[in-house]
């Protein structure tokens, strides 16, 4: 395009990590994070805390500094913002709250060991849980201190627990059963017990095996409620307390998930799958109030798909689809209140990482873009971008997994080369770069029953996806047949 330029990997790395957009509970503001791309001189990448009003305006940074603020997470009646940073020590999380009518950021643990993403009030909003790691030993400091930096991988493992701070008196207790690692967790609506994905060992390979459990705050055994060979995930807590949806598939990557939506009653019994018939692989999960549907962000047909799933029946009713991504560092991801309202951060071919709210309407949804936090990108011409949709191999239900990238390099007798990638990210991610410069990028996602071509073609003219698809099963063993 006249007056445009070429995506350079300069222009990539200039571009903001937008995530983790959360709306607040009167639906009027939306809390989220803005950070670098990269690491420089600390253990994680700067990132601080923004938000933006939901009807218009520009966008307020609420923190600063060379450090990290992460997880912004609103109490149930809005009046503050919890959030991790490890602004007073590199690399030690600890939580802070910040008045939203005004004031500074309050620091309110001084734990040692690593805490995670897992920050969520409580119910009545008296309580925060997380999840943290045991500390380092004396014996690990030292040698940290001495720069020995020999990894024993897992020769010492270390459990993650379930702690709780009661906001009051800013108290701090370990709450999970001794000998189980918690992955994630959610309330029960009494705040009374939590549901997690748990495992017995500590082990990064325990994960390929856990299974989801439930346990009181007061103490007593963890009691599973649901374990097949299949991982699960996101586990979330009916408002009316009766049952537990999750996620369960097979992953190969702890926290990158998307699969079958299930639920099991929480005081046990059968776990019954909801997503049988659905062509879509659900990553997020939030109950309406009245605890009859479940609101889901699924991975459709090579994008994205809001939907409402009726628990009694499994029917699912789409709210919206669209050729985009919402940007999270692992799955995608929304916020919501009571309205109806989502909060999301999400990327397309043609725009980078911002802040969107889509509100019911009598078409479904309507999408207001909240933040430009990118100007630069008006200035670059985004490689052109085809999509293919085709049926995978098992009765119209994509489950075989086959994602990556094949690109044309110039000097070699084969105009294609596999090599495997991460999900579309246009502004952030590889494709458009490689095209920038000359490459022509198919990204097969047969996972998602789609592909993604990037830039020209060898010679102007694309072969036809099925020419292309028997190269890749040339190359992989694979078949594919395209619509």
């Amino acid at each position: 395009m006249a007056g445009k330029r070429a995506l350079t990997p300069e222009d990539v790395l200039s571009f903001k990590l937008v995530a983790d957009a959360q709306l607040s509970p009167d639906g009027d503001a939306v809390a989220f994070v803005v950070g670098d791309s990269f690491k420089t001189d600390g253990k994680y990448q700067k990132s601080n805390l923004w938000t933006v009003s939901a009807w218009g305006g520009d966008a307020r940074q609420l923190t600063g500094g060379p450090r990290s603020a992460t997880s912004p997470r609103w109490s149930p009646d809005g009046e503050t913002l919890a959030f991790l940073s490890d602004r007073a020590e590199d690399g030690q999380r600890q939580i802070y709250l910040l008045p939203t009518g005004g004031g500074e950021a309050l620091r309110a643990t001084d734990v040692e060991g690593s805490i995670s993403r897992g920050l969520s009030w409580s119910p009545d909003g008296k309580s925060i849980a997380f999840l943290k790691r045991d500390p380092d030993t004396e014996d690990e400091k030292r040698r940290k201190d001495e720069k020995d930096d020999v990894i024993e991988f897992e020769k010492h493992p270390k459990y993650t627990r379930l702690y709780v701070m009661e906001v009051e008196s800013e108290s701090v207790s370990c709450v999970s059963p001794e000998g189980l690692q918690v992955w994630e967790f959610c309330w029960s609506p009494t705040g009374q017990e939590v549901a997690a994905v748990a495992s017995d060992l500590p082990f990064e390979q325990a994960w390929y095996t856990c299974r989801l459990v439930k346990f009181s705050l007061s103490g007593g055994p963890a009691t599973t409620l649901h374990q097949s060979k299949r991982q699960v995930a996101r586990p979330v807590w009916s408002p009316d307390g009766g049952l537990i949806a999750f996620l369960s598939s097979n992953w190969s990557d702890q926290g990158v998930v998307g699969g079958g939506v299930f639920v099991v009653p929480s005081d046990g019994g059968d776990a019954r799958e909801l997503s049988a018939s659905h062509i879509a692989s659900a990553s997020w999960l939030h109950w309406s109030d009245d605890s009859q549907r479940l609101v889901t962000a699924a991975h459709e047909r090579g994008g994205i798909g809001l939907a409402e799933i009726d628990v009694g029946s499994g029917i699912r009713t789409s709210l919206w689809s669209g050729e985009a991504v919402f940007a999270e560092p692992q799955r995608p991801q929304f916020s919501m209140d009571s309205d109806g309202n989502f909060a999301v951060v999400r990327e397309d071919d043609e725009s980078p990482r911002d802040v969107w709210l889509a509100s019911p309407a009598a078409t479904g949804l309507e999408w207001r873009r909240l933040t430009h936090l990118h100007p630069q990108a008006e200035e670059i011409d985004i490689a052109s971008t085809d999509k293919f949709a085709g049926k995978g191999p098992t009765a119209g239900r994509c489950r075989d997994s086959c994602s990556g990238l094949l690109e044309r390099r110039p000097m070699r007798d084969s105009p294609w080369s596999p090599s495997f990638t991460a999900a579309l990210r246009p502004f952030t991610g590889t494709s458009t770069t490689r095209a920038a410069s000359g490459f022509s990028c198919w990204r097969p996602r047969a996972s998602r029953c789609s592909c993604r071509i990037h830039g020209a073609a060898p010679g102007g003219v694309w072969s036809s996806p099925r020419a292309i698809s028997a190269t890749w099963a040339a190359r992989t063993g694979r078949t594919y047949s395209w619509a």
